[in-house]
């Protein structure tokens, strides 16, 4: 008896940790505008320090957003992947960025219907404080409208 329930309490503690484990693999809750950016983005238009990128180049630039993950190909920056967090409580809208190199970019963002703009500046650079990407600003603009 004593065996058996030493086997119980050996099993129930396992499956507790076990549980632990899930709860830390867990994706974020999807509230708010993470909700609201979740699918697949077309770029439209890729705006860097004043140069824009030709419409013929942005025909294969694309953003996925799935979770607080996202994948990001673009003719100027390549293929990027990485994590967002949104604080959809500031104005304007932030938004941070972990590369998968582990660079942050700092980066402000709008969503209108489905439009979706966002502006940011090289890692280590303050946050852009207007969604620009103007000649001498030091900051993308990037506009997508969502994949339907």
């Amino acid at each position: 008896m004593r065996c058996f329930l030493a086997l119980l309490a050996l099993v129930m503690l396992s499956l507790g940790s076990f549980a632990d484990d899930k709860k830390e693999d867990a994706k974020p809750e999807l509230k708010g505008d993470l909700k609201l950016i979740q699918g697949k983005w077309q770029i439209t238009l890729l705006e860097r320090d004043g140069v824009r990128i030709t419409e013929e180049d942005l025909k294969s630039a694309a953003m996925k957003i799935n979770g607080d993950r996202f994948e990001y190909d673009s003719p100027v920056d390549g293929t990027q992947e990485g994590t967002l967090k949104l604080d959809d409580t500031k104005k304007p809208k932030h938004m941070d960025v972990t590369v998968a190199s582990g660079d942050k970019v700092l980066a402000i963002y709008e969503i209108k219907d489905d439009e979706l703009k966002v502006c940011y500046t090289g890692p280590g650079s303050d946050r852009p404080t207007e969604l620009s990407g103007s000649s001498d600003s030091g900051a993308t603009l990037i506009v997508m409208k969502r994949k339907k």
